[in-house]
């Protein structure tokens, strides 16, 4: 019994292991082997031509792309068996479109129910309305018959109005003064020797009373109208004296809202600085450009060859553009030729790529980069400035 389970641990352990190292294979084989890439181009005025593949352990997995007289073909193999290609028609799917029919069937079946509720909703409104419109009727022609019926009686009862009252006696009333319109005094707002005037002609026909009462009235509102003149001015001198105020407040918070702005700005200026120009943060800085020029080195291809013809139609941005691509002389040297044209406005060249991109390799570069003191300096340092800022 004893030997049985062990022979069973011995079986599950073998398992494990295999399963393991299986993984691990897989690992290794996702890390160490390359995956490669060939590119060639054409261009000219009328003319595009591409051809392109990756690969990746002995062809297992393979992407070709060709883009030739405008068409764009893209092919994905794995193990030999074609996965993607975009120019093969796609096949119709059919029990999607027996779905469809059945969603129709429904939408046709919900649209006839629906149209059958809005038609008895109508007649039963309808229905309502006649039955409201004889309800009405109804009551109209009752309402009539009792006015008849009431205008009946009343126009059997006499009624003699005019001779029951009696009309009241108006005893003619002395006119004690003139009338309102035969009065000469008005009480607008006239001059006061046009008062003087009125005042005097008064005094000749005695209305003493009607003269000082007219001489009161002027006085007041001559009054009225120096103290609503001094009362304008007064106004108007405040409303500028608050307009003054008012803009006087806003250029003061403007001019504090740019100071405050300025000394952010500096304040954030002079923290970059120091951090830029600490030694440990240059350090970490320079770790990190080199594991970039690394990783940048390992994709770009390894050979290059490049026949460039360009022209910009002007002389001056022509020679610019040169000087801009004499940088790639450092890297690849004679395997890129660039003849610039300084006369016409063109671009046509023959180029070819190949290269490799090893993950097992970035994966080391990055691995290295992340467990370095000098970057983990830097990244702690830029967090503490991210924050000030």
């Amino acid at each position: 019994m004893l030997y049985i389970i062990l022979l069973l641990l011995k079986i599950i352990g073998i398992l494990l292991l295999s399963v393991l190292g299986l993984i691990l294979l897989l690992l290794l084989t996702i890390l160490l082997v390359p995956i490669r890439y060939r590119v060639a181009i054409e261009h000219g005025e009328n003319l595009f031509y591409l051809k392109g593949r990756v690969n990746w352990l002995m062809h297992l997995l393979h992407v070709s792309i060709s883009h030739i007289d405008g068409l764009l073909h893209i092919r994905a193999r794995l193990f030999g068996y074609v996965v993607y290609d975009n120019l093969t028609p796609k096949k119709p799917k059919k029990p999607k479109a027996e779905k469809k029919k059945i969603v129709k069937k429904k939408t046709i079946k919900r649209k006839e129910t629906k149209t059958k509720e809005t038609e008895t909703k109508e007649t039963k409104t309808k229905e309502t309305k006649r039955i409201e419109t004889n309800s009405k009727d109804n009551k109209s022609n009752e309402v009539n018959s009792k006015e008849t019926n009431s205008k009946e009686t009343n126009s059997k009862e006499p009624i003699n109005m005019q001779a029951s009252k009696k009309t009241i006696d108006t005893a003619p009333t002395e006119h004690l003064g003139k009338p309102a319109d035969e009065n000469p005094i008005s009480r607008e707002a006239i001059p006061m020797s046009k008062a003087m005037e009125q005042v005097e002609s008064l005094d000749a026909s005695r209305d003493t009373k009607k003269a000082t009462i007219f001489l009161e009235d002027v006085i007041t509102e001559e009054q009225e109208n120096r103290k609503s003149f001094f009362k304008k001015v007064l106004e108007r001198i405040h409303g500028i004296r608050d307009k003054t105020i008012t803009a006087f407040k806003e250029w003061k918070v403007k001019l504090s809202r740019i100071f405050s702005t300025i000394a952010t700005f500096k304040f954030k200026f002079d923290l970059i600085l120091s951090f830029l120009r600490d030694e440990m943060n240059k350090d970490g800085m320079r770790v990190t450009f080199t594991s970039l020029k690394r990783m940048v080195k390992h994709i770009l291809p390894t050979t290059l060859r490049s026949k460039l013809i360009f022209g910009t139609g002007d002389p001056c941005s022509t020679g610019q553009a040169l000087g801009a691509m004499s940088i790639l002389y450092s890297f690849y040297g004679d395997k890129i030729q660039i003849t610039p044209d300084f006369f016409k406005n063109r671009l046509e060249g023959n180029h070819f790529a190949k290269g490799r991109i090893r993950l097992g390799t970035i994966l080391i570069i990055v691995v290295k980069l992340m467990f370095d003191r000098k970057f983990k300096q830097l990244k702690n340092n830029f967090m503490i400035l991210k924050e000030a800022l």
